[in-house]
This record gives structure tokens, sequence and C-alpha cells, in this order.
């Protein structure tokens, strides 16, 4: 095998892949694999390093649309990494030998999948939060102090959702809409890393007890 890495490590990684490279053809299935992972574990650190600007005086529209360029890459990676490690759990084998390492690799590929995405899926939460903070410093800044955000990035008024369009009040309104949307945005893409960690966790585990060394 090309690629062989330990639970939680990078050791055997290319470091000369980029994103583009899970597209070409004459790639291995363990290369793809390899560089989805890094590129998913480079983004994490990248966006770490964004979110400390979000609601500083550093913020500005560039930033969040930076951000929300790197999640979206990375959202569909995951489901790319995940597809990919399926198939290659999948694909055939022709004796024991080549089962026996394929069944490692395959184990270990979950393992780090499963590490990098809980890294991940926590740091998109701890953007959720900063978002939402965001939108409620914005909206106290025009003076509206009656106005909350929910979990999903909606605005609720009085125990009821209204629509930013609603505000009565000297507001930037384009800029409400526009975190209120990233919010919403973001919540989905909370969910959908959050099923595919769940079901790679199951997959972990249930390996757990059945491993080749």
């Amino acid at each position: 095998m090309a690629v062989v890495v330990g639970k939680g490590s990078f050791r055997g990684f290319a470091e000369s892949t980029h994103s583009a490279d899970i597209l070409q053809d004459d790639l291995s299935a363990e290369e793809k694999i390899s560089s989805c992972l890094q590129k998913i574990a480079r983004n994490t650190q990248q966006l770490k390093k964004m979110i400390d600007s979000v609601g500083s005086s550093l913020d500005s529209r560039d930033l969040r649309h930076k951000l929300s360029a790197v999640q979206s890459e990375t959202n569909q990676l995951t489901k790319d990494t995940n597809m990919a490690i399926k198939i290659y759990g999948d694909s055939p084998v022709f004796d024991d030998a080549e089962l026996k390492e394929k069944t490692i690799q395959h184990r270990r590929f979950k393992e780090s999948f499963h590490d990098i995405l809980k890294e991940y899926n926590d740091l998109q939460k701890t953007i959720r939060a900063k978002e939402r903070e965001s939108l409620r410093k914005s909206l106290m800044k025009s003076g509206i102090y009656d106005i909350d955000v929910d979990e999903r990035g909606e605005l609720i008024k009085d125990g009821e959702h209204i629509q930013a369009e609603m505000i009565q009040a000297e507001v930037d309104l384009d800029l409400i809409k526009e975190r209120e949307q990233e919010l919403k945005q973001l919540e989905q893409d909370i969910c959908d890393v959050h099923d595919i960690f769940k079901e790679l966790a199951g997959m972990v585990e249930e390996q757990g007890n059945n491993r080749y060394y």
C-alpha cells in the first residue's frame, strides 16, 4: 500500500498534495483519500486562525466570504472522503495477504477521518457561536435590543420568528440578512457533518474488536 497512517496521525501523507489532486485519475485510491484528509486538516487549521477575527475590529465582509468559501470546500471534502472510504472498503481483493493489508489501511483511514471530523465538527460549533454573537452585536449596535437569534440562525422577537425586512430601525439590512443566511447555512452544514461523524463513529467502534495488527 502506498499510504499507511496511524490513528490520529498523518504519517505517510504526501506533503505535496493539493485539493485538485483528488480529481486526478492517475492517483491511487489511498492517495486520493489521503489527499482529502490532509486538505480537511489544513482547512480546519486555517479556519481556526480566521475565526479569531470574527466579531473583532478585523471583521469584514471579505473575511466572512473567505471563511464561507473554506467551510464550503471542507464540507464537500468531508462528503467526498466519506464516500471514497466506503468505496475503498468495498473494492475487491485477490488474496488473504491483500485482504489483511487492506483491512488495516481501511481501519486507519476511518480512524483518522473520525479524529479529523470531530475536530472540524467542534470548530463549526465554535464558529456558529461566534456568528450568533456577532449578529446580536450588529443588532444592538443599531439600537435593537428586543430581537434575538436562535440556534438555527433565525431572528426572534417576542418568541416569534421574524424576517429581517420587518426590523423597524436604521440598520444595514443587507449585512443583517447576509449574516442570518450564513448562520442558517452553517447550521445545515453542522447537521450534515454530524450525520457523517455518527455513522463513522459506529463503524470505528464496530471494527474495534476485529483488528489486524
